[in-house]
């Protein structure tokens, strides 16, 4: 079936039950589909599987013995069932997904020719998780989803990414404008210990969420975060954190800094630990051997693990100092 590949575009619905009555055989039946980036298809039944690429550009979906090829240029949409919780899946680079009404979960999986093990924007057309609480989750396991530079249209209506649900080590990247990409002020993030949580930009952590300009993003779960900062701005901790192994941990997070050089620590109770060689060369500030500067409340305890170069500054008033 050519669907013309026109300006306009033109739609094809199948289920297995009209493959037999198209080819007139009952079974093993082949159906090629050829088309443009304009047209369509769609499967009115469940139950077909996808077979991965064939003949260099054509994606082959199978059940029961049908085999359907189609080539990679025509749309895959796929339609939710209105107010049910669906599960949908996206396999391929042009497959579009409208899930519609209900708390949706939608697994993306890298293209099929996609060795690399990062899945991007370019993994799939087009996802609208629609009314309700909806859930993006990886497919493959151990592997990488990357949505800085996500750009608008490509994710919209999910409000939850579950790193964990397929088990591995996953990895999330993220930047600010990835959150607004996807129409929302603030996205929920979920994960275990073995997963990881990358945020490009001058991020911060207000004790709830991690912000960044207007987008907020709070993490579920023992997940480790990457703040990979811009080189320039420093990075608000709020909280009580510890700096122990080259991470930052309050306890129940752990959060590594990249390309920062200053990391403020406010809202602490406790006294802030610091791990390892630093010196003190003005009030509440720090600086590690390798460069990171750690800015406190003057009037918080630090105490370092390991040496520290320190200088005392009494500041203004009548000080005094016992030994």
């Amino acid at each position: 079936i050519h669907l013309g590949g026109g300006s306009t575009g033109n739609s094809l619905l199948l289920s297995q039950a009209c493959l037999g009555r198209i080819t007139g055989r009952g079974t093993a039946n082949l159906l090629v589909i050829e088309g443009g980036a304009n047209d369509s298809f769609s499967f009115a039944d469940t139950g077909w599987s996808y077979a991965g690429i064939v003949n260099g550009s054509y994606h082959e979906y199978r059940k029961g013995g049908q085999i359907v090829q189609v080539h990679e240029s025509v749309r895959h949409e796929i339609t939710g069932t209105g107010a049910a919780d669906d599960n949908l899946i996206s396999r391929t680079s042009t497959t579009h997904i409208e899930a519609g009404a209900g708390a949706d979960i939608i697994t993306v999986f890298a293209g099929f020719n996609n060795a690399s093990g990062i899945i991007t924007g370019a993994d799939f057309g087009s996802i609208d998780g629609g009314a309700g609480n909806d859930t993006l989750r990886i497919g493959d396991s151990g592997a990488s989803l990357n949505l800085s530079g996500l750009g608008g249209g490509k994710i919209t209506g999910v409000e939850i990414i579950d790193l964990a649900a397929s088990g591995g080590s996953n990895t999330l990247s993220l930047d600010a404008d990835s959150i607004a990409d996807m129409g929302l002020t603030e996205l929920t993030v979920k994960g275990d210990v073995s997963d990881s949580l990358v945020l490009d930009g001058a991020w911060e952590f207000d004790g709830t969420h991690y912000v960044c300009g207007s987008s907020k993003l709070k993490v579920e779960g023992a997940a480790a975060v990457t703040i990979d900062g811009d080189n320039s701005t420093p990075i608000l901790l709020e909280g009580d954190w510890i700096f122990i192994d080259g991470k930052f941990t309050d306890g129940s997070r752990v959060v590594n800094v990249t390309n920062c050089p200053e990391v403020q620590i406010s809202g602490n109770i406790g006294p802030v630990v610091l791990e390892g060689v630093w010196s003190n060369s003005a009030t509440g500030e720090f600086t590690s051997s390798g460069g990171l500067k750690v800015v406190v409340d003057p009037a918080s305890v630090v105490q370092v693990s390991g040496s520290c170069s320190l200088a005392i500054y009494g500041g203004t008033g009548a000080d005094s100092l016992d030994a």
